[in-house]
């Protein structure tokens, strides 16, 4: 039977389609590592959000079967009692929702900033919190308490005793504007290597992860992780973060491909490159993709960024797939919903849920996705994959069925379909 493929289509052929169940109300029961490969960036520790939003966000997340976030805690607002409150309550919140966390370890408070980058930053009108810290082995030792705070293992916990399982050093540390006056590769490695002896101490079975780099023809801006990794040694980080942030193209868009010359920037090119790496620096890493997204952007930022609602929704979808069929372990779409409400652009509006809490297509197909694909394993291409034309990626369910999810490169492309003998 032939028909007209549209951009994304998912055939299925099982005896049940399976939905996430929600976790129990009431519950502090958290997904155990390794994660599942649905994740979403929450903020749900924004200090942005209002305690009703962020319960609003939390119900919205647990329907789509989002099971894990990754979560800000931030230095330069920790405190002794009040600050941490706040931290304890929020954590404490996601995990009675059954959502596991990746807490992100960053910003320097006031006493570890060198004076020289705080007349940077007002000069330039960039965040004063953003500048890397003076001292290390302060980090590492405030890493050390937070993880300790939430390591659940009834020792000096948090209330309740909610449950980091993953932690990240930093965020985008081979970026200037997140690394300030200007990205350190030695001083990183520094950080990582203190503060991934530190959190070991506290907590030995916690995953701990690099700053998210960025990715495209390099591991980090400029190979930022190779000085990285010559510095602080290969064991200085069990997982690979990295943002392959693809925000103008499709992520697999074809014309991202010169074969000719072995440059290849789609999704799957960057992952390529990813494993490629770790294999060159003795392997024993997974891959985990903390930030990646397409913006709903419109008229407010260039062009080129703003997709429309319906691509954003494409585009999630075929992220996770290629991701998959990629090996990696655990994806962290860029994001929820804007904390910031449309204050930082083009990157606020990949957001999957609009500002005033209503659901873009994308969350819907966020669901979708998670619903036929949570119990899945990628196990090949299927019959109708034409490399450039047409994906068609097979999954096989426990018992035996397989689910197909199939796009068009193109605007429309024709396609024959097997028909099943009843």
């Amino acid at each position: 039977m032939n028909y007209r493929l549209p951009t994304l289509l998912i055939l299925f052929a099982l005896p049940i389609l399976l939905f996430p169940a929600a976790p129990a109300c009431g519950t502090t029961r958290q997904p155990s590592l390794p994660p599942s490969l649905f994740g979403l960036n929450m903020y749900i520790t924004g200090r942005e959000r209002t305690d009703d939003e962020a319960t609003a966000l939390l119900k919205m997340a647990a329907p789509i079967g989002a099971r894990w976030t990754r979560e800000e805690i931030s230095w330069a607002s920790w405190g002794d009692h009040e600050e941490n409150d706040f931290y304890d309550r929020r954590l404490g919140q996601i995990a009675n929702a059954g959502i596991g966390i990746i807490g992100m370890l960053l910003t320097t408070p006031k006493e570890y900033r060198d004076p020289s980058c705080v007349s940077y930053a007002q000069s330039t009108g960039q965040p004063e919190y953003w500048c890397a810290p003076t001292d290390m082995s302060a980090y590492a030792r405030w890493a050390a308490t937070v993880v300790e705070r939430y390591d659940a293992d009834g020792y000096k916990d948090a209330p309740g005793s909610p449950r980091v399982a993953a932690w990240e050093i930093w965020n985008e540390p081979d970026l200037d504007g997140t690394w300030l006056p200007h990205a350190d590769a030695g001083a990183y490695a520094q950080m990582l290597r203190r503060s991934y002896d530190a959190i070991k101490a506290a907590d030995p079975t916690a995953r701990v992860l690099n700053g998210g780099v960025y990715t495209f023809d390099a591991i980090g801006q400029g190979g930022f992780m190779d000085r990285v990794v010559e510095q602080a040694g290969w064991d200085s980080f069990d997982t690979l973060s990295i943002h392959p942030w693809l925000i103008d193209h499709a992520p697999d868009d074809p014309s991202l491909i010169n074969a000719r010359e072995r440059f290849d920037v789609t999704i799957p090119g960057r992952l390529e490159l990813a494993k490629r790496w770790i294999a060159a620096h003795g392997g024993g890493k997974t891959i985990w993709i903390s930030e990646i997204g397409w913006s709903t952007c419109g008229g407010s930022c260039a062009s080129q960024f703003a997709k429309s609602e319906d691509e954003q929704a494409s585009y999630l979808v075929r992220s996770f797939v290629l991701a998959a069929a990629a090996g990696v372990e655990h994806i962290s779409y860029f994001q929820l919903e804007d904390k910031f409400n449309g204050g930082q652009q083009p990157w606020g509006p990949a957001a999957i849920v609009r500002d005033n809490l209503s659901p873009k297509p994308a969350y819907t197909a966020y669901g979708s996705m998670v619903s036929l694909l949570q119990f899945a394993r990628y196990s090949g291409t299927g019959p109708l994959h034409r490399a450039g034309v047409v994906a068609d990626y097979r999954f096989t369910l426990p018992d035996g069925g397989t689910i197909d999810v199939i796009w068009s490169l193109g605007s429309t492309t024709s396609a024959d379909f097997p028909r099943s003998e009843e």
